[in-house]
């Protein structure tokens, strides 16, 4: 579910003809108001756009404010012996149609994925290897810091510049690294 409750997204590994789709779901309404239920308003086909024949691993969904459309994030398991999925980023709009907003090469499978609080033009990946990257997505730039590969979970502080890490039974707090060059 996006931060601010208006968006939803949900796997559904058979989808139409077998492929894998995710869909996606909407609270909002042509007026200010939130509908009571939700209104499915799109299936994206991941089947096609990802590595065919693996499932969608990890997902993410973000509200953007600016024109009442969203963004979902998704990457596959990446396959045995082939180079990490991408996570595809794509563009939802309230009517439905959809597009590819971004594209973001792994060097690791990743391990979580989210959007940055309030903030859909960055993502926060969590990496096979420990490494923890900040993509601003707008510009291309990237934030890199290394993490113990066993880390449980990742998050990110609302100005972007703390991440949170869970390894078993503590928490690690550190600075986000300067931008790679």
């Amino acid at each position: 579910i996006a931060d601010d409750g208006q968006w939803l997204a949900v796997e559904n590994p058979g989808g139409e003809g077998g492929g894998g789709q995710v869909e996606v779901w909407t609270f909002q309404r042509t007026s200010k108001r939130l509908r009571k239920s939700p209104k499915r308003i799109a299936s994206v086909d991941t089947s096609t756009r990802l590595v065919a024949g693996q499932p969608v691993e990890h997902l993410a969904i973000m509200s953007r404010e600016s024109d009442n459309s969203c963004l979902l994030a998704t990457v596959r398991a990446s396959a045995a012996g082939c180079l990490p999925a991408c996570v595809e980023v794509v563009s939802v709009q309230a009517d439905g149609s959809t597009s590819t907003a971004y594209r973001v090469e792994q060097e690791s499978p990743c391990r979580a994925l989210r959007f940055c609080y309030d903030s859909p033009d960055f993502l926060l990946t969590g990496h096979a290897n420990g490494t923890v990257l900040v993509y601003g997505l707008l510009d291309g730039k990237l934030r890199r810091s290394c993490e113990d590969p066993d880390f449980r979970s990742v998050s990110i502080s609302v100005d972007r510049t703390l991440i949170v890490t869970s390894i078993k039974d503590c928490i690690r707090i550190f600075r986000t690294a300067d931008e790679d060059k």
